[in-house]
């Protein structure tokens, strides 16, 4: 296993580690706004590696102006966008990426443009196939544990390609829509309506 700490030029070092998968990609970042990373994940889900991407579904994420997540749907990649939750409510608030379920990228970086202007690191560790065995379960843990939070809360789930990504709220008969995980395909015109309790 071999680690290393990066603390400049960090966006280059996350590229080219992207550039470098051969399989798979899964990041889970709370905001995501760097549009070369970006395109890195699209490029990489056109190729057909599997790309997984969880961020927050809120103003920074998917307000106007922001990334079309929909371009990464469209490559064949996975969109998972995690509710912001209330005052009260949890939040994802990880940055991590594994690569090839060998390779885990975590640290203090978001993915944003303003990340780059930001005193920031991340650790590369390379080689580390128990460490991304660790990340992928506690985000396939974390990800069911978001979805069952929701459903107690009598929230609707639908698929990314039914709404707007362009940072309006999708509010329609009393019921807060979010958009915990993708859909099959071929259900992803078919709404899943949460009932009162």
């Amino acid at each position: 296993m071999e680690t290393t700490a990066h603390f400049e030029r960090i966006p280059q070092e996350i590229a080219r580690c992207l550039a470098a998968a051969t399989q798979e990609i899964v990041v889970a970042v709370a905001w995501f706004t760097d549009p070369i990373l970006f395109d890195a994940l699209c490029k990489q889900a056109g190729r057909g590696l599997r790309v997984r991407l969880a961020v927050l579904n809120d103003r920074i994420n998917c307000g106007p102006g922001r990334l079309n997540f929909q371009r990464l749907q469209d490559c064949g990649g996975e969109l998972f966008l995690i509710p912001a939750g209330g005052d009260r409510d949890p939040i994802m608030h990880h940055k991590f990426c594994v690569i090839d379920r060998a390779t885990v990228i975590i640290g203090s970086y978001n993915w944003t443009r303003r990340a780059q202007d930001n005193d920031e690191s991340i650790t590369v560790i390379a080689d580390g196939p128990d460490i991304a065995a660790d990340y992928l379960n506690f985000r396939d843990n974390h990800a069911h544990q978001y979805r069952e939070h929701q459903r107690n809360k009598c929230l609707a789930i639908v698929s990314t390609r039914n709404c707007s990504l362009a940072g309006r709220s999708d509010w329609r008969a009393g019921h807060r829509h979010v958009y915990l995980r993708p859909i099959a395909r071929v259900a992803t015109r078919r709404r899943l309506e949460c009932r009162s309790v």
